[in-house]
């Protein structure tokens, strides 16, 4: 591993300094106020900057840079040796412990998640117990020993041997490292096998057109319409229990909105009243106190728009202002309470989808006055400088209202029209060839991450409008090398 920690940035410190005291990624995140998502884009970042294959070998780097402490017993807790050992006899040992205590800022990983994550996996996130060093020979001169020349011994074999542990852990790791490259598991293009997907209960009374946000591993399902009625109803769906539980309606009834979920908030901005007026509201909801709240209104009146947070930020693109399509980029800051304006989209349109994948937002199909969208624009929210908009590879066919869910590194698209299923790969700048969705599955472009798993609401192949269907995501793995 390099030594260098000088090319890490403060952001990739924090986490790196996380990541060594025992924090999982959605600890991290929670911790830092950042998606998820971020999390593992910053730490394969880290990784390749500091030449680590594992959380452990990172943890190495960050004891030897100093980014964390290894916790010593205090001095006046250290006993004076007092042993008695012949001259010929060198088998004397003096222990020595290595605290590994995780903070207590962070509570226990919940034992109830699946092992694989829902998106690709980085590093695995499970604690690595230090061993206990081997018994170094004692010294000749420690035959008798007492007070403070005793002490300052045993201090010196305490260093050294803590110095003998962390080199062998290093050399141990380095020696592990002839790891292959992720080798990833058939993409939903190439095989949508009908064992991925899951029908749930129907819901019971379904709507259209609403926000969904995922949060504290349940769904949130806000507004819309019900019929030709626009509601303000809030229902959380706990995928676990399969059940619904209608919560605390949303000030204002609305339709045609998305939803966010930033430091435990959900957010959602806009939207369309039941006589079609477009709003500028923003208002958000905390799940724990269950109360909702008011914000600063947008820059101007939007629904349909696309939404994406970043880095605790929440970016909304394009969408309808009730006359026209719009391609104006809303940046609000939660902490601030502030929204901003970005450089607007090549493209205006609204029914997009949006997906963060690797520090990039895709902003993909939806629909102007030309009619359905093979749009595919790539933002990046890190650029200071130049231009932030990419057109990157179009879809293969116009997709009006597509549901877009970003994984670590790639986008999955679902086209309810055409009832099919395809993935972007940034890395390629390619689409898969779309794909059949079973026909007793529901969909419409309201989806969402959670778990290992994607959820999608909508009618089904038979029009059974209140179906709920669940895909489980194909990640991938790392096999290791293990030499005989």
């Amino acid at each position: 591993m390099s030594s260098d920690s000088a090319q890490i940035s403060e952001r990739e410190r924090d986490i790196l300094r996380l990541v060594a005291m025992g924090a999982t990624n959605q600890q991290i995140a929670n911790q830092l106020n950042i998606s998820i998502n971020t999390v593992k884009v910053h730490l394969r970042n880290i990784f390749e900057k500091i030449g680590a294959a594992s959380r452990t070998e990172a943890t190495v780097f960050a004891i030897r840079q100093g980014l964390v402490q290894l916790d010593r017993t205090p001095e006046a807790a250290l006993p004076t040796p007092s042993i008695d050992v012949p001259p010929d006899d060198t088998s004397a040992v003096v222990p020595i412990e290595v605290s590994s205590t995780l903070p207590k800022a962070f509570p226990a990983a919940s034992t109830s998640a699946p092992a694989d994550s829902p998106l690709i996996q980085l590093a695995s996130a499970e604690p690595t117990t230090l061993a206990e060093p081997a018994p170094l020979p004692a010294d000749a001169g420690v035959v008798g020993a007492a007070g403070s020349s005793g002490r300052a011994r045993l201090l010196l074999f305490a260093a050294l041997g803590l110095v003998v542990l962390l080199a062998g852990v290093v050399i141990y790791l380095l020696l592990q490292r002839q790891a292959p490259n992720p080798i990833a598991s058939p993409t939903p293009a190439q095989s949508a096998p009908s064992s991925r997907w899951k029908p749930h209960s129907a819901w019971p009374e379904p709507r259209t057109d609403f926000a969904i946000a995922a949060a504290d591993n349940k769904l949130y399902l806000i507004g819309g319409a019900q019929g030709d009625t626009v509601s303000a109803a809030v229902d959380r769906y706990d995928p676990s229990k399969d059940q619904l539980v209608a919560l605390n309606a949303k000030p204002s009834a609305v339709r045609n909105v998305r939803a966010v979920t930033l430091g435990g908030k959900i957010y959602v901005p806009g939207g369309e009243t039941q006589d079609g007026k477009v709003l500028a509201i923003c208002e958000a909801y905390d799940p724990r106190t269950k109360q909702w709240e008011s914000l600063p209104p947008l820059p101007g009146p939007r629904s349909r728009y696309a939404l994406a947070d970043f880095e605790g930020q929440l970016y909304l693109f394009g969408g309808w202002d009730g006359t026209s399509y719009r391609g104006e980029v809303f940046v609000f800051d939660p902490r601030a309470k502030t929204w901003a304006e970005s450089t607007p989209m090549r493209t205006s349109r609204a029914n997009a989808g949006a997906a963060l994948v690797e520090e990039r937002i895709y902003v993909i199909g939806g629909e102007n006055e030309s009619g359905a969208l093979t749009t595919n624009e790539r933002f990046d929210p890190t650029n200071d400088s130049g231009s932030v908009w990419e057109s990157v590879v179009p879809l293969s066919e116009p997709v009006a209202a597509p549901a877009v869910v970003g994984t670590v590194n790639s986008v999955l698209l679902f086209d309810p029209q055409k009832r099919t299923a395809t993935e972007y790969s940034p890395t390629a700048d390619a689409w898969q060839t779309p794909v059949p969705v079973p026909a007793d599955i529901g969909l419409s472009s309201r989806a969402a991450a959670l778990s290992t798993s994607i959820f999608l609401f909508g009618p089904d192949g038979t029009k059974q409008l209140g179906a709920v269907s669940e895909y489980q995501v194909l990640y991938s793995t790392l096999v290791p090398i293990i030499n005989n």
